[in-house]
């Protein structure tokens, strides 16, 4: 086991596939059956040894998927709709299971869970390009249709039951649509108040102090590593925003020296963002250096700003499509910053001012 997961392997990707399928193996017989949380230890790995068997089938089938960046992407995507089923006694103990599968049966307790609108009945959904209406007028199943079916099912499951303990959470700091008990609720508030026996609303016991804070002495060590960074390159903007929201990923990456792996962007970051302004203002004003500004030399900068901001977005951000989506927009806002910063550069010169361009980048002591 040690030698399978700490040894080098090569980056081909079925023999990756092959070592992991051997590690699982190797778990697999260390479990004990006879402890429950071993047992579903064991329904996991064996929903996870069935993403890599696919996946295996995939590689041998395709031959396109050669390197590790290519199968992480893939398991990724397979193994986020993976499910975990879990087989009970059904003739005693617990039973859990869906509001379809109780749809033949009937019960003496009945526990129903997660009972808030959009649960239960559960949200619309738009699976098909026809319209409502025409769905409609052409007698084909809607949401409502589907509404119904839970409805019918959900009334069907209380009707024989003596004991029934429906339970949803009010709590609506997820958005707009949480926190609200379903319909069927309501209904049964206004239809059968009689029933309904207790009302209980729980709110559990957060203690004062979840963890312990994290705390950083600065030591000579620190300090020594602060000043050489302030001599140095000087704390950029980023740093220092840091600083502000998290002191502690500061001191991780600034005082300790360690970076996170820097993957692709699918959207500009706001990094990125201002890599790119700042290095369009910087080309523009190079020629102007040592030069004092006029208006004309603005509106000469102003007519770049398309050309310039497009180059720099070739050259920081490679890898991506600046010409629709995010992207575009993030293009948009840089090219409206630097239009802004030449407006106001202009409205100084027009007040009277003196503009004057010493050093764009100039380290001092």
């Amino acid at each position: 086991m040690f030698d399978l997961i700490f040894s080098r392997c090569s980056d081909d990707a079925a023999e990756v596939l092959t070592r992991f399928k051997r590690i699982i193996l190797i778990i697999k017989t260390q479990l004990d059956n006879n402890l429950e949380e071993d047992r579903i230890s064991k329904a996991f790995l064996y929903t996870i040894f069935s993403v890599l068997n696919r996946i295996e089938t995939f590689i041998e089938t395709y031959k396109s998927i050669t390197t590790l960046t290519g199968l992480q992407a893939v398991y990724k995507s397979i193994v986020e709709f993976a499910e975990v089923s879990f087989e009970g006694m059904p003739l005693s103990g617990l039973q859990i299971m869906g509001v379809l599968e109780s749809r033949a049966l009937d019960f003496e307790n009945i526990i129903i869970t997660s009972v808030n609108e959009g649960k239960l009945p559960s949200a619309k959904s738009v699976n098909s390009f026809i319209p409502f209406d025409i769905k409609k007028e052409a007698g084909l199943p809607t949401f409502r249709e589907k509404d119904a079916i839970y409805s019918y099912h959900f009334y069907h499951l209380l009707y024989r039951a003596k004991n029934i303990y429906i339970i949803y959470n009010s709590d609506n700091s997820d958005g707009i649509d949480s926190g609200e008990k379903s319909r069927f609720i309501t209904q049964l508030e206004i239809d059968f108040p009689h029933l309904i026996k207790k009302n209980t609303i729980y709110n559990a016991h957060l203690p004062s102090l979840a963890y312990e804070p994290i705390k950083i002495e600065k030591t000579q060590h620190v300090l020594n590593r602060l000043k050489e960074i302030a001599t140095g390159n000087g704390f950029s903007p980023t740093s220092l925003t840091t600083y502000l929201r998290n002191p502690i990923q500061f001191y991780i990456q600034q005082i300790l020296g360690l970076r996170e792996v820097e993957e692709v962007e699918e959207n500009i970051e706001i990094r990125t963002l201002g890599t790119v302004i700042h290095e369009t203002l910087k080309k523009l004003y190079e020629p102007y250096i040592g030069v004092n500004l006029s208006i004309s030399d603005i509106d000469d900068l102003e007519k770049k700003v398309d050309i310039e901001t497009t180059n720099q977005f070739k050259t920081i951000y490679k890898e991506g499509d600046i010409k629709k989506g995010k992207n575009l927009l993030a293009f948009e806002v840089a090219k409206q910053n630097v239009e802004l910063f030449l407006k106001m550069e202009k409205e100084l010169l027009l007040q009277g001012d003196e503009v004057k361009i010493l050093f764009l980048e100039q380290r001092f002591r």
